[in-house]
């Protein structure tokens, strides 16, 4: 099972890195990071007339083209020179340039523009607004470079809910269209496979109840909200196609939402995997803190102080560090492979979480940041899911195992157990079907009785395994010579019942001729006394008939047979 595990991380470690090192070269050089630039924090929302007092504004320089927001509580604003933008611009083959920020944790984005009347234009990035002109869902902010104003500066406004880092380039039109769609393109990839182990674990839940599905599927809903929203691809789409906006305020708060289930159910599945083991009362108390913290977390979101909800966020990842190990520890001896696949799963998350606090707060939105990101946020549930699958597969053996078991007291409880045909009382139900279904369709019908001439006799001067032996090879016979649609049993002894639907006299009489015959034969082939024949009495179905004035008329003509000195076929004579 390890060893499986390993090969399913290599494989989607290296489908997703694969995919996003697929950049074609020529796009390399059409990027152009953004220097110059200065910042300012403000406590004060401003609005578009107060933007023309800025300049005025103690704004400081930073080094390179990377700017680091960790002050959330104000609002960031960007001065960047016209000269430098408009330097870019001219340096870039497409008609038009994009002013890009590499990041997709924004509540939202402004982007201020002089022009050459000593105004403004504004255009808004924010949850639902896109690329002007332009209709596919960005993933990161864009905003046009018009006008041909070439002194002052132009002023992004820059909010958010956590600390975030992020570039500031100025791309081709193109380019910045096709870094996007494969940024599309490989989280469609991500939430799709999110998306589906989570409904297979919802599938298996309900097919075989184990809670323990029910608990990964709603783990996986809560990791899946949170990524969802954090990597806000699929939310522009949402956003577009039914044409409304979140407020930034719901999308944090549903972000907090998403990662507080996910860790409410992570201690659940924690408990859900002692439930056979004699847990510390430490752990269990420490695995119910762990769950009340992730529900405290989750509601501080809505008080929105990001500094208190990061460090609960903190602690509950340290508590959920020492309860998963400890788990982990107590679980080791019901095989190394459920330990190895359930800590590394965890730890798959806590990596993934690391890389996405990594993007977030040093490193901004690359091709290869992203691709571990998705990596080790795919692996948590794959390898959960593996860990999962061995008592999965044992419970659908014990149940296969139960279901041919019940199956084969079925046939026992139908059957007679030494010549494989129907017993008497499984004889009795199929005919009374078979006879209404007659008089229904006012179809022939004949009932045969047949009973070994002088049985007991036979088998006790024979011995009761030749007895057997007999029986085996009458029922065959019966087998041998009736169709699909005809039914056998043994009622008891050396008695035995057939029931012909359709059957006429001229049919009846062959099938019971070239069963008693088959008997004699028998018999001789043995050549030693007591002889082994056979006794047949047949009746037919009238239209006033009941079933049993049927069987009763086909007793009377096997007594007949018996009377007339056995070894013969007797039918009753008003047919």
């Amino acid at each position: 099972m390890a060893r499986k595990a390993f090969f399913v991380a290599l494989a989607v470690f290296f489908y997703i890195l694969c995919f996003f090192f697929s950049v074609h070269p020529a796009h390399t050089h059409e990027s152009l990071g953004v220097g110059g630039m200065e910042v300012l924090f403000s406590r004060a929302h401003l609005g578009l007339d107060e933007v023309l007092g800025l300049h005025s504004g103690d704004f400081r320089p930073i080094s390179g083209n990377v700017v680091r927001f960790w002050n959330v509580k104000d609002e960031l604003w960007i001065r960047i020179p016209m000269s430098k933008l408009r330097e870019m611009d001219r340096a870039l083959p497409a008609e038009k340039a994009v002013l890009s920020l590499q990041c997709g944790l924004f509540s939202s984005v402004g982007f201020y523009i002089p022009t050459a009347e000593g105004e403004f234009t504004y255009s808004a990035y924010g949850i639902g607004t896109f690329l002007e002109e332009q209709r596919l869902p960005q993933r990161f902010p864009a905003f046009f470079l018009s006008g041909d104003y070439d002194n002052g500066h132009a002023y992004l406004n820059v909010r958010t809910n956590i600390p975030v880092s992020f570039g500031v380039s100025v791309q081709d039109e193109d380019v910045h269209h096709y870094i996007v769609s494969r940024f599309v393109a490989g989280y469609l990839i991500f939430y799709s496979c999110l998306m589906a182990l989570t409904l297979t674990c919802l599938l298996l839940y309900l097919m075989t109840g184990d809670p323990g599905y029910a608990i990964a599927a709603l783990r996986q809903l809560g990791a899946l909200i949170f990524l969802f929203i954090v990597n806000d691809v699929f939310l522009y789409i949402f956003c577009l196609t039914y044409s409304f906006t979140l407020p930034p305020r719901t999308v944090y708060i549903l972000c907090w939402l998403g990662l507080g289930l996910h860790g409410v159910m992570q201690a659940f599945l924690c408990r859900h995997l002692l439930r056979t083991d004699e847990e510390p009362a430490w752990l269990k108390r420490l695995i119910y803190a762990h769950a009340l913290l992730c529900v405290i977390m989750a509601a501080s979101a809505f008080r929105q102080e990001p500094h208190i909800t990061l460090a609960l966020a903190v602690l509950a990842l340290i508590m959920d560090t020492i309860s998963f190990l400890a788990v982990g520890f107590l679980k080791f001896r019901q095989g190394y492979h459920v330990v190895f696949l359930f800590v590394l799963s965890r730890l798959a998350f806590m990596l993934g979480c690391v890389a996405l606090s990594t993007i977030a707060l040093y490193v901004p939105h690359t091709y290869v940041a992203e691709s571990f990101l998705m990596v080790f946020f795919l692996l948590d549930p794959i390898l959960l899911f593996l860990m999962m699958i061995p008592d999965t597969r044992r419970r659908f053996m014990l149940y296969f195992f139960m279901e041919n078991k019940e199956g084969g007291y079925d046939v026992l409880s139908e059957r007679d157990g030494l010549t494989g045909l129907y017993n008497k009382a499984s004889f009795l139900a199929l005919f009374d079907g078979k006879f209404k279904a007659a008089q229904k369709a006012l179809n022939p019908l004949a009932f045969i009785v047949m009973d070994i001439d002088y049985f007991q006799e036979y088998s006790k001067s024979r011995g009761r395994q030749e007895g057997d032996k007999l029986l085996i090879f009458l029922a065959k016979l019966t087998r041998q010579s009736l169709r699909e649609s005809d039914v056998a049993a043994r009622h008891a002894g050396g008695e035995f019942g057939i029931i012909l639907p359709g059957g006429t006299l001229p049919f009846a009489v062959l099938v019971a001729e070239r069963i008693r015959q088959g008997v004699e034969k028998y018999g001789a082939a043995l050549n030693k006394p007591p002889a082994v024949t056979l006794s047949v009495g047949m009746s037919f179905m009238k239209r006033e008939d009941t079933m049993a004035e049927l069987i009763q008329r086909g007793y009377e003509a096997l007594h007949l047979a018996r009377n007339n000195g056995c070894n013969r076929t007797e039918f009753e004579l008003s047919v």
